[in-house]
């Protein structure tokens, strides 16, 4: 699992980061990105379980 957040370019040309969390995890071969919270202890426990689901379904 990784946790990060995505930059993006504002109107004005500038670098910015998300005001989210993105979890990236590998699911069947492949990678997915799911968006978490704003909250950085919230967002690991999210792709904790997220990753315990995958692990058992």
């Amino acid at each position: 699992m990784r946790l990060f957040k995505q930059d993006y370019k504002d109107k004005a040309g500038r670098r910015r980061k998300t005001r989210n969390w993105y979890i990236e995890l590998a699911f069947r071969g492949e990678r997915v990105r799911l968006p978490a919270y704003r909250d950085k202890k919230a967002s690991i426990e999210f792709g904790c379980n997220v990753e315990k689901t995958c692990r058992v379904g």
